[in-house]
């Protein structure tokens, strides 16, 4: 436990100490801590905690329950989340000698975006930055796909982005795709095959 509990305070040490000296050089003192919680008061339908508030409080007003207020169901099944994600996140890492401490802590951030209040879709990468450092077998391409994709899941105005592309010529998006990807892609050569070994050669073996 000692060996354990010893990194841990290391790591707050240095969080704190990287705090505060950002902090005091920005100028503009404590206040974005009490901010912390303020994206609470956002009440979207991409968090499933908040979600399942307002759907139970949308249930309870259509069979009468005109008592049931939605301040008090989001309450409930966001400290219900809040719960689960402390509970799962004690498990994975009082466990994470088996997948590594890395890759634990980044699946309980994961875990954490997940059923708190708000998600964002640039809230995953805090457990992506971890997970790319800890991936096994052919999880990379798993990853990938959440990176290249995620950034566009709340991308502002997406109604007019999709119309746009409705009315636009199809032959030249889809000239512009090929291109772009073969730019992309092309360079960074295998990662996109099926083929790779789930385990290291025998080869690398000692």
């Amino acid at each position: 436990m000692r060996q354990r509990l010893r990194p841990i305070g290391v790591s707050l040490g240095v969080t704190a100490a990287v705090f505060a000296l950002w902090t005091w050089l920005a100028g503009f003192g404590w206040g974005w801590v009490a901010n912390l919680t303020s994206n609470g008061a956002v009440r979207s339908w991409d968090a499933p905690m908040t979600a399942l508030g307002l759907t139970l409080a949308d249930t309870g007003h259509v069979l009468g329950l005109h008592s049931l207020s939605v301040t008090t169901m989001l309450t409930v099944t966001r400290a219900l989340g809040f719960a689960i994600a402390l509970g799962a996140t004690a498990w994975l890492l009082l466990a994470g000698e088996r997948r590594t401490w890395v890759r634990s802590l980044g699946l309980s951030l994961i875990v954490l975006v997940i059923l708190g209040p708000v998600v964002q879709p640039w809230y995953f990468v805090w457990g992506i930055a971890l997970l790319s450092a800890s991936y096994i077998k052919r999880q990379h391409f798993w990853i990938l796909v959440l990176s290249i994709t995620g950034p566009f899941a709340g991308l502002p105005g997406g109604r007019d982005l999709v119309t746009g592309l409705a009315h636009s010529n199809v032959l030249l998006i889809a000239t512009a795709i090929i291109v772009l990807g073969g730019v992309l892609v092309v360079p960074m050569g295998r990662w996109t095959q099926w083929s790779w070994a789930q385990e290291p050669s025998d080869a690398l073996q000692p």
